[in-house]
Formats: C-alpha cells, structure tokens, sequence
C-alpha cells in the first residue's frame, strides 16, 4: 500500500452500501417502530438523546465524565475540571441533534453548512478563536492515524460536495442513505473540523428524515463503541469499504430498538402524552 491514500471520486459514487440480507436484518430489528413512536416516551428519547451526544462528544476526545457530563446538559454549568472547550463540544451536539429533531429539515448542503455551525459554534480552530462554522476549509488537512489525505483542490472539494447530495438522493433503503452520507461526509473533509460530528448527527437526520429511530449509542460502553467507530471510519478513508461502519451502526440499531421494546412502546392516538421534543416540532415557527 502507498504511504499516502488520495481522495477517490468513484467512492461517493457507491450506492451499494447493505447486502440483502443486511437490509432484511435491519428492517427486522426495526420491527415497525417509528420515530413518532418512540419520541412519546420522554424517558426513552432522553436516553437515546444522551447516550449520542455523551459518545458522540468521546469519541472527539472529551474528558468529561458520564456524572459531570449530565450535570451540565442538565444544569448548563460547566464542570471547573474540564476545559470550555469541552462543554461547548457537549453542548453543540447536543442543540445540533435537538435542532434536527425540532425541524426534521430536509438534507442537502445548506442543512449540512447550518448543523455543522451549530456543532462548531464557540469552539476553538487549532488553539484559536476563529469563526469557521459552516465555512469551507481553504487549506489542506491531515488525518491522525491515517495515511488517507483530503482533497487540497478547493473547487473541486465543493463540487464533490454537492455530487454527494445528489447521489445521496437517489438511495432508496433509508438504512443505506444514513450510512452513505455518514461515511461520506466524513471522508470528504469538506469543513476545517467537526467533519465527523457532522457526519453523525446528519445520520441521526437522515433517518429522522424517515421517521426512524436514529443510530444511538450505549454511553456505558463509550470506550469500546469509540474504538469500534474511529476504525470503521479510518477503515472508508483508506480503503472505501462500509463494512466496518455497517458493523458499527447496526449494533446502535439493535441497541436503539431494544430500548424501545423495553419501554413497551404502544400507539395511543386518542390520548398521546407529548414529550419536550414533540411539543418543539409542534411548535415550529
């Protein structure tokens, strides 16, 4: 293998992404529970909601605690252990996925450009307090670990980004678009940081875009979950095969769902209880 791996366009033209037989596994595991099911049970959407932003915000490097972590989202105070910087990383992902859940907005580029403002607001660019949200990167970026290297030509970095919108809107298995944009966001690079942020929580959308449980993780198991995740990811940088991150995602699936079959999720169309977060997607402006 080379020492460097350079960006290849035929990857984000792959829309193979399950075999049958994984899309059957996963519409089992689904059993026709639906988003709007699952959101009438506060307790269950808070779970899911905290287990993405706590592991979401691990896999970054946060050292916040499962205690210190809730604590703030809870409370907005920052714990004196830890840097600002890692409460707002906290905090960003946790009103991005709150934003996607409000608005259910349709995925294309400028939904893309709004979560990742979100996600990187007061955040820090290489130790400096730079406006980068929503920007596209005009410098050449590195990846730990990895021998991949981004695209460093800029106009072509912005056409491959709206080629992915376009490929991605032709995916007909919602399962297989989640895992498409997720992979290939991050791939592209195409922001100065949060590029794998971005591309979690524009899976999240992807599937709340069809009305499904979104990929959640087990903030008890955030550690192994993380080294899981960073290698499936490394794994599509450099060799563009999804099957490590199928792996990834259909272990939050079975664990999203059976969540929901714990709680014993039944239709109540007469009476539904609405949940904070139904209560904000019926309260859109």
């Amino acid at each position: 293998m080379s020492d460097i791996i350079s960006y290849n366009p035929s990857a984000i033209e792959n829309t193979q992404i399950l075999t049958e037989t994984q899309k059957i596994e996963f519409a089992e595991i689904a059993d026709d529970i639906k988003l709007s099911d699952v959101i009438r049970n506060k307790s269950l959407v808070n779970k899911m909601n905290f287990g993405f932003v706590y592991t979401s915000a691990k896999i970054e490097g946060n050292q916040y605690t499962l205690v210190e972590a809730e604590t703030l989202l809870k409370t907005k105070k920052p714990s004196g252990n830890h840097t600002l910087q890692d409460a707002n990383m906290l905090r960003n992902i946790s009103n991005a996925l709150r934003y996607c859940l409000k608005h259910n907005p349709s995925m294309n580029a400028n939904t893309i450009i709004n979560i990742h403002s979100i996600l990187s607001s007061d955040l820090e660019l290489f130790d400096e307090a730079v406006n980068f949200g929503g920007k596209r990167r005009n410098f050449p970026v590195f990846i730990e670990g990895s021998a991949y290297e981004p695209l460093e030509d800029f106009e072509l970095l912005e056409h491959e980004f709206s080629r992915m919108f376009e490929i991605y809107d032709t995916i007909k298995n919602p399962y297989e678009r989640a895992i498409y944009i997720h992979d290939n966001l991050a791939y592209l690079q195409y922001f100065a940081d949060c590029n794998k942020r971005t591309a979690r929580i524009a899976c999240a959308l992807s599937l709340i875009n069809a009305n499904l449980p979104f990929f959640a993780f087990n903030e008890m198991k955030a550690d192994e979950d993380k080294f899981q995740y960073l290698n499936a990811v490394k794994r599509y940088y450099e060799t563009n095969k999804h099957d490590l991150t199928v792996r990834v995602f259909l272990k939050q699936h079975e664990y999203v769902n059976s969540l929901a079959k714990r709680a014993g999720l039944k239709r109540d169309d007469e009476n539904p209880e609405q949940t904070e977060i139904e209560s904000l997607q019926s309260n859109k402006p």
